[in-house]
Parts: C-alpha cells; structure tokens; sequence
C-alpha cells in the first residue's frame, strides 16, 4: 500500500498566481527604470512653464504691437510651426523609442551612434528646408498677389515690411535653431535627463520672452522680433549641443552590433504622419466642414475655443508623459521583454486615467464659469460646448490615452496605430457630413464637428486599446478605471450641489488687482474638490499593491506616497 506524499508545514505556501522577473543585463536599463518618476515630475513642470511662457509672449505682442502688425507676425509665426512641423519629420518619437531601447541593450557608444545620424538626419531636413523656404515663399507671396485670394492680403507684398519676402530669413533662422533644439531636447528626455531639459528650457523660454519684448520697444520692427527669439533658439541648441559633447563623442563599441538607422526613419515616417492628423487634420477638417455648410464665424470661433479648452484640459497633468512614458516603454522592452513592457503600459495608464480623468470630470460640471472667466460673458455658451468635447476625452483617456499609441509604437506595430488614426479620421469626416448641417441647435453646427471629432478620437483610442493587449498579452486595467470613477463621484456631486458662489459672493479690488466672484467660485471649488478627491481615492483604494511592489523597487519614495491608496495583496514578484 503506497502512502499519499507528504509536504512539509514550510512548504505550503500560497504561490503567486503569476509572476513576473524582471532582470534587465545591463545597467543602463535600471537607470532609466529609476530616473522615470521624477523625469515625469520635471517634464510636468516644464510643461507649465512652457504654456505660462507662451501665453506672456503672446501679451507682449499683442500690448507692443499694432493690430496690422500683430497679424503680420501671426503670419509669419504660422508658416513658422508648420517649417517645425514639417522639419521634424516625427524624429523626436523615433528618437525616444530607440535611444533608450538602445541605450538599455547595447549601451552609451551604440545609443551615441544613432544619436549622432539623428542629428545628421535633421540637419539635412533642415537644410533642405530652409532652400524650399528661401526660395518658395517668395514665389508664393507673389503668386497670391496677382490671384488676390481673399484673407491673404498680408502676405501679398513681395517687396516691403511687413511683406513676406521681407521676413523669410528670419522665420528660417528661427526654424532652424528650433529644429535642433526639438530634437536635443527629445534626445535628454529619452535618457531621462529632463531636469536639465527643464534648467535649459526655462532659462530659453525667459530669454524668448525678454527678446521679444527689448526688440518691440527698441527697433520697433517684426522682423527684428523674429531675429530676436530666433537667435534665442539658436543659442539654447548651442547650449544643448555643448552640453552632449560628451555622449556624441563616446567611442562605438567594436563588440557590438552596429545598429541599423533604417528602422528609426520608417518609424519616424510614420510618427509624423500620425501626427498630422492628431496634430492639425482633425481640427482643420471640422472647420472645413462647418465653413463648407456656410455656418458663420461665429459657430467657427465657438467650436474652436471649446476645442482647445477641452483638449487643454485633458493635457495639462500629463503633459509631462508624453516623452517620458515612452522612453519608459522602450527601457522596459529592452531585449524583447513583454512582460516588463506590459508593466510600463498599465502604469503609464493608470497614471493618464488618476491625473486626467478627475480634472476633465471637474471641468465638465464648471465649464461656463471657466469659459466666463478665461473669455468673458460673451462666450458664456461655449461652455455647453466644452462639457460635449470633455466627455469624449473623459473616454479617451479612461481607454489610456496616448499610452496605447506609445505601446504599438514600442513593440513595433505603429503602422497599425497609423491605419486606426486614418480610420478614425474618416469617421469624423462621415459623421460630420451627417450631423453638421443639421442647425445650430441640437447636434448641428459647431456641436456636431465637436461629436464628430470626438467620435473618431475615441475609435482610434479604443482599437488601439484592443491592439495593445494583445500585443502584450496583458488586460487593461479596468477594475482601477472603475475604482477612479467610484471615487470621482462625490467630489463631483458636492461641487455641483455645494456651490461656493452661494457663499462667496462678492469680488476682490485692490488697486490694480481685480479677482472676478467667478474666479473665486472656481478656486474655491478646486480646493473642496480636491480634497474630497484625496480622502475618497483613500477610502477607495484603486491602485494595486502589485504596483507599490513594481514602483518601489523602480524608486523606494513612491512607497510612502502611494500606500495609502493601494489594496490587495502582492501577486507579482519583482526583482528589479
């Protein structure tokens, strides 16, 4: 008779149902796993920093300016960012997906090497550039002045300031210092160096803002201005390239493989195109659309300021992932390792759903107070128009956000991030052919290309989702969507139903100061806001203690911070 084996008291122990090692070969991986966290902090506040700057640039002109030559120079700025746009030949996304893939599996000498021929690479695109710039916008002034198209009167004169012809060589001088001062910068925040990014950046942005005021009121002329910021520009890409002498210089590794440059610029190619349709197409084809139906520009500047607000919204706490959440991905996938990769992609998610989601929720119940106070009473129905738009980035970004997009960017699949993007686009333009001309009232005018946008963002958003976990292998965290949402729901309700306007009603007049009782409502109801938030997410607990174990052996400070809202017990087993 045989006896059933036996096991020892110390040997039943509870395995965890599943388990993840994580052992990356080489250091450098570790380094960028650690950096992340504070990377993300000092991209955020860049971020800030960079939109506060912009919006005092854009006083400065507007208050040192005459109106004629305020819309001289928007002019001259927009063919400005579209030689930006066109130069940067989505280099930047490329560069941060395969510096630090690079930098993790091979190494400082083999992520120089491609460093370098990113830099040649840009060169060129700049170079040729600047000669199709040089030598087209004068022909284009010229042609536009004998067909005299109507709203182009400001770019009809080939010969004098304020003229076109007049101000190409600064609008490419300042095309050029920003060119590479783009790509440095991408190139730091790949290797998580964003402190520096922010040191350097500030530092630019202030100079910027105090060139373009000491050129307004000493020459008195926009190209001066232009001159002006562009050798700003150009002197912070000096900083940059100074500063990276060192990498640039590291000596290529004969042990190693070299690295093929061929990938970087098929994934540049399509990063590029990805975002031209983020980045301008699906904007410009509902103003298309509703211009198309003869709807005024009343219904125009309607959809538009309720299109920035909300997408402004939805940006301005995870601005600071946009580069760092993917140089993240491309460390953790270093040496094809999916499950790391998987970790990184729910992280980066839940990160855009907690820092997203609860200030798009708060801006939906106070977006006519919002409107009111950044536009005046004037514009008080945009609002009605923002809480339509914020609904469907409140979806996009419980679906992940960009993260998905960085993911199948990481593994290789940004094609298929490509065709969702076209696909979602001719969404939009069916749907808008629909719903558009239905009236302005109802889903008509500037709120059907608003629900026509946002449909198609939200398509893209979800199949890329889908495509994502596939890829990985891995499910979308859910159960920590709902558990946000669960939490949002009284802050929200006590700000809708505890108005503050009830108690504050009144302004605040102090010589020049003057705080409108609207602003106080929102300040006040930001504070009562966020601190039901805080205790609910307490209460609550959405975040995982899998992700405690995870982030703490990333950055042992997380731990403290993040305890108090996680639950659970420990399933994976980390070694980092």
């Amino acid at each position: 008779m045989t006896s059933l084996p036996t096991t020892k008291p110390e040997e039943q122990v509870t395995k965890p149902r599943i388990k993840i090692t994580l052992k990356p070969k080489r250091n450098e991986a570790k380094e960028l796993l650690r950096k992340a966290p504070m990377s993300y902090v000092w991209n955020q506040i860049a971020s800030f920093w960079l939109f506060g700057s912009s919006f005092i640039f854009t006083i400065i002109l507007t208050h040192g300016l005459s109106p004629s030559d305020y819309g001289n120079i928007g002019s001259a700025l927009t063919i400005y960012n579209t030689g930006v746009y066109i130069a940067a030949f989505g280099l930047e996304d490329a560069t941060t997906v395969f510096v630090p893939r690079i930098y993790s599996e091979h190494g400082k000498a083999a992520a120089a090497e491609i460093i370098r021929k990113t830099l040649l690479t840009r060169l060129i695109a700049l170079f040729l550039l600047s000669v199709g710039m040089l030598a087209g916008i004068p022909l284009l002034a010229h042609a536009l002045q004998i067909l005299r198209i109507p709203g182009t009167e400001n770019l009809q004169n080939v010969t004098l300031v304020p003229g076109l012809n007049a101000l190409v060589f600064p609008v490419v001088f300042y095309v050029i210092g920003t060119g590479f001062m783009n790509v440095f910068a991408a190139v730091y925040t790949s290797i998580m160096r964003t402190r520096l990014t922010f040191l350097v950046g500030s530092v630019s942005q202030l100079g910027v803002i105090l060139a373009a005021f000491a050129a307004i009121h000493t020459f008195h002329d926009i190209g001066m201005i232009l001159w002006a910021v562009g050798g700003v520009t150009f002197a912070t890409a000096l900083v940059y390239f100074f500063l990276m002498l060192p990498l640039l210089l590291t000596k290529p590794d004969p042990k190693e493989v070299k690295q093929k440059f061929a990938p970087v610029l098929q994934m540049g190619w399509t990063a590029w195109l990805t975002n031209l349709i983020n980045g301008a197409l699906l904007k410009q084809v509902a103003i298309g659309l509703l211009q198309a139906f003869l709807f005024g520009s009343v219904v125009v500047g309607y959809f538009n300021l309720a299109f920035q607000l909300s997408h402004a919204a939805a940006y301005l706490l995870v601005a600071g992932l946009g580069g760092v959440g993917m140089a993240a991905m491309a460390a953790s996938y270093a040496e094809k390792d999916v499950a790391a990769l998987a970790f990184a992609w729910r992280a980066v998610s839940k990160v855009q759903v907690l820092l997203a989601v609860p200030l798009l929720g708060f801006c939906f119940i106070y977006a006519q107070q919002i409107a009111v106070v950044l536009y005046g009473a004037q514009y008080a129905n945009v609002g009605y128009l923002m809480q339509i738009f914020l609904l469907f980035n409140i979806v996009q970004r419980l679906g992940g956000g960009g993260s998905n997009q960085a993911a199948l960017f990481v593994v290789g699949k940004q094609r298929l991030s490509l065709w969702t993007q076209w696909i979602g686009l001719l969404i939009t333009i069916g749907l808008g052919i629909w719903i558009v001309p239905n009236g302005g009232a109802g889903f008509g005018g500037a709120a059907g290309a608003l629900i026509a946008v946002g449909v198609g963002q939200v398509f893209s958003e979800i199949t890329q989702l889908i495509l994502s976990a596939y890829y990985l292998k891995r499910i979308y965290p859910i159960r920590f969507s709902l558990k946000v949402l669960l939490a949002l729901t009284p802050p929200m309700l006590i700000t809708y139903f505890l108005r503050p306007s009830r108690y504050l009603k009144m302004n605040i007049s102090a010589g020049f100061i003057h705080i409108p009782g609207s602003l106080i409502e929102i300040i006040a109801a930001v504070l009562i806001f966020t601190l039901a938030l805080i205790v609910c997410l307490a209460i609550v607990k959405p975040i995982e203690i899998d992700d405690i174990t995870m982030l703490s052996q990333v950055n042992p400070k997380l731990k403290p911070v993040l305890s108090p809202f996680a639950s659970g017990n420990a399933y994976i087993e980390e070694q980092l």
